[in-house]
C-alpha cells in the first residue's frame, strides 16, 4: 500500500521494533541482574498487536483498571502474569490476582483493610513514595518512614499478612540519579520488611534514534545505563539474586514504534503566521506533541514551502497544536507523518470534534 493512499488519521505501527525494544531492555537489565522481569504498561498503549506481542515474549501485563484487567485476560494473560496497580476500586479482581501469584501494589490503608478483612488475602504488595531528588513528590503510595507507613506495616504484622513486593512509580524522574535514588531506597525498604520482590515502576526513556528529538531530554538515559545502575545495585544487595526485580515499561517500549499520518485539509495565513490544518487533533498524537516537538516527515507536493508554521488540528480548540514549528512544503492533500507517538496517544483518542475513525496500518504493508 502506498502511504499517500492511506485513509487518515492513521497510526502506523512497527511490531518488529516493539519486540526489539523488549529484548533490548530485558537484555540490558539481565546483564547485571538475572532475576529480572518486565510488565508491559497497558495504560501507555493497549493496542491489541502490542498486547499479543508482549504476551508472546513472556512479558507480564501491568494494568491500572478493571477495563485493562479484562483486556489482559482477553489476550490470554493468566492472573499470575498480571501486575495490578492504581487506586480504582476493584477488590475482587485484585484479590484474584494476588491469590493466583500475580502482583497487586496497594496505594492506601482503606484498600489494604478491604483486601485483608473482606477477601482474606495473606500476602500483598505495597506502593511507596519518597523524595527522588528531581523536584517532584509523588502523591501515590505510602510515604517511606511517615506515620501512615508504620501504621500500615504494624497493621499487616498484626494480621499476619506478608508484604511480598515493594513498588514505586515516580513520574518526571527519568534521570540516572533519580533511578539510583529509587533503587537504593527500595532495597532498604525491601530489606526492612522482608519483601522478596522489588518493582521499580517505569518512566524510563526509550530508544530515540532522532538526535534532535533526543536533545530535548537533557537527562536522557539509555537502557544500558538503567540496567547497569539498577541491576548493579540489586546485585550488590542480593548477590544470590533471590529477590526478584521487576520494571513496568510502556513509554520505553512503544514510543518509537508508532507514527501517525495526517492529511492537510487547509493552509492559511493569519497575521503573518502560517497555519497548516490537518484532519486529526493533538490527542491523536498524544503527549509527545503536547510537551515536546517530535520529528516529522512530509509527503506530497514540494511547492509552497513555509517556515516556522504551526500544524494544527481540526477541532474548534485554540490550543490544538500538533507541531508548533514546522518548516517545509504545505499543500492541501499532502501527508504529514509525526513520529515517536506510541505513548499515551491511541489510548487517549476521543470522539470530541473528530473528523472520523482512526485507522491502523503495519509498517510492513506500506510503500514509502
Amino acid at each position: 500500500m502506498n502511504l499517500r493512499d492511506l485513509v487518515t488519521p492513521c497510526f502506523i505501527y512497527d511490531i518488529d521494533r516493539f519486540e526489539l525494544n523488549i529484548n533490548c531492555l530485558r537484555d540490558s537489565f539481565k546483564r547485571y541482574y538475572g532475576n529480572f522481569r518486565i510488565g508491559y504498561s497497558y495504560k501507555t498503549n493497549y493496542f491489541e498487536p502490542f498486547r499479543l506481542s508482549a504476551k508472546r515474549l513472556g512479558v507480564m501485563a501491568e494494568v491500572v483498571s478493571n477495563k485493562e484487567y479484562k483486556l489482559a485476560r482477553s489476550t490470554g494473560i493468566d492472573d499470575s502474569m498480571i501486575i495490578y496497580n492504581g487506586v480504582i476500586p476493584d477488590p475482587a479482581c485484585k484479590a484474584k490476582v494476588i491469590k493466583s501469584g500475580g502482583f497487586v501494589h496497594v496505594d492506601n490503608m482503606g484498600e489494604i483493610k478491604q483486601l485483608v478483612e473482606e477477601y482474606g488475602i495473606s500476602d500483598i504488595g505495597i506502593r511507596v513514595s519518597f523524595p527522588i531528588g528531581d523536584v517532584f513528590d509523588s502523591r501515590f503510595g505510602f510515604y517511606v518512614n511517615g506515620p501512615e507507613f508504620y501504621e500500615m506495616t504494624d497493621y499487616l504484622k498484626e494480621k499476619g499478612v506478608k508484604i511480598n513486593v515493594v513498588h514505586c512509580h515516580i513520574s518526571h524522574a527519568r534521570s540516572a540519579n533519580g533511578f539510583l535514588t529509587r533503587i537504593k531506597t527500595l532495597i532498604n525498604v525491601a530489606k526492612s520488611i522482608g519483601a522478596k520482590a522489588i518493582n521499580i515502576g517505569g518512566n524510563m526513556y526509550g530508544r530515540i534514534a532522532n538526535e534532535n528529538f533526543r536533545m530535548q531530554f537533557p537527562d536522557y538515559c539509555s537502557f544500558e545505563e538503567y540496567g547497569r545502575i539498577v541491576g548493579g545495585e540489586m546485585k550488590k544487595a542480593f548477590p544470590n539474586e533471590d529477590v526478584a526485580l521487576l520494571a513496568e515499561a510502556g513509554t520505553p517500549l512503544v514510543s518509537d514504534v508508532v507514527s501517525i499520518i495526517f492529511t492537510v485539509i487547509a493552509v492559511k495565513r493569519i497575521n503573518g503566521k502560517d497555519y497548516i490544518v490537518v484532519d486529526g487533533q493533538v490527542s491523536d498524537a498524544g503527549f509527545a506533541c503536547k510537551y515536546k516537538s517530535p520529528p516529522y516527515r512530509h509527503f506530497g507536493s514540494q511547492s509552497n514551502v513555509v517556515k516556522n508554521a504551526a500544524v494544527v488540528g481540526c477541532t474548534c480548540i485554540e490550543d490544538d497544536y500538533i507541531i508548533k514549528d514546522y518548516t517545509g512544503p504545505a499543500n492541501v492533500g499532502d501527508k504529514i507523518v509525526v513520529e515517536n507517538v506510541g505513548a499515551y496517544s491511541y489510548n487517549l483518542v476521543n470522539d470530541f470534534i473528530t473528523s472520523g475513525c482512526r485507522n491502523f496500518c503495519s509498517i510492513k504493508d506500506l510503500e514509502f
